[in-house]
C-alpha cells in the first residue's frame, strides 16, 4: 500500500511539472510588453481602453491580439448538449456555442487553449468554458484543448459556455496562455 501511495504521489508531481513546462513553452511571442501589469489578469491600460472603445469588434471581424488573429464565425444557443455515446448535459440557463478561427501570425509555434476565451455578460460578469462541455461540441481534432498552432496556420473550433438566460454577451480573447498572455480584446456577439 505504501509503495502504491509513493507511486501515486510521484505521478502527481510529474504531472504538475509537465503542466508547468507546457505553460512555459506555450509560445512567448516575439513582442514583449514593457508595461507592468500589477492589477488583475484583465487589467488594461487607459490607451488600450480608449482604442477598444473606438473600435467595436463584431462577428466576422478579424481581431489581432499580439501574435494571434481571431475571427468569430458563428454563435448558436442550446438548452442541452448531446453527443453519441455520452449522457446529455442540460442547464437551467443556456449554452452559448461560439465557433472561432484562430490564426498564429507570429514566427514561432504557439499553444492555444479554451482558457484564452471568456464570455462577458452585459454587467461585466465573466464566464469560463468547461472542458466537459467542449467535448460535446467538438471532434477530437477541432477542440482547442492545449493545441499547438504553427506559424501562419489557422485552427477552427467551438467553445461552449454555460450562462444564464441573458441576451447580450461579448467574447474576450487573449494574446496567449499563462505568461504569454496579458493583452485582451473583446468581440461583441450581438447579432
Amino acid at each position: 500500500m505504501k509503495k502504491f501511495f509513493k507511486i501515486g504521489c510521484l505521478s502527481i508531481i510529474i504531472l504538475i511539472l509537465i503542466i508547468i513546462f507546457v505553460s512555459c513553452m506555450a509560445g512567448g511571442g516575439s513582442k514583449k510588453d514593457n508595461t507592468s501589469n500589477t492589477g488583475s489578469k484583465n487589467a488594461v491600460t487607459s490607451s488600450e481602453k480608449k482604442n477598444d472603445k473606438e473600435k467595436t469588434h463584431k462577428i466576422g471581424d478579424k481581431v489581432a491580439v499580439e501574435d494571434f488573429t481571431y475571427q468569430v464565425n458563428s454563435v448558436t444557443e442550446a438548452k442541452s448538449l448531446q453527443k453519441q455515446y455520452m449522457s446529455d448535459v442540460t442547464t437551467d440557463g443556456k449554452f452559448v456555442i461560439v465557433e472561432v478561427t484562430v490564426k498564429n501570425t507570429g514566427k514561432k509555434g504557439r499553444m492555444v487553449d479554451t482558457e484564452m476565451f471568456r464570455l462577458i455578460g452585459k454587467d461585466g460578469t465573466e464566464y469560463k468554458s468547461l472542458a466537459t462541455n467542449n467535448m460535446y461540441v467538438n471532434d477530437t481534432d477541432s477542440s482547442f484543448f492545449l493545441k499547438q498552432i504553427n506559424p501562419k496556420l489557422s485552427k477552427k473550433g467551438r467553445i461552449a459556455f454555460e450562462v444564464p438566460n441573458e441576451k447580450k454577451f461579448s467574447l474576450q480573447v487573449s494574446s496567449g496562455l499563462g505568461w504569454t498572455g496579458g493583452k485582451y480584446k473583446t468581440i461583441d456577439l450581438s447579432k
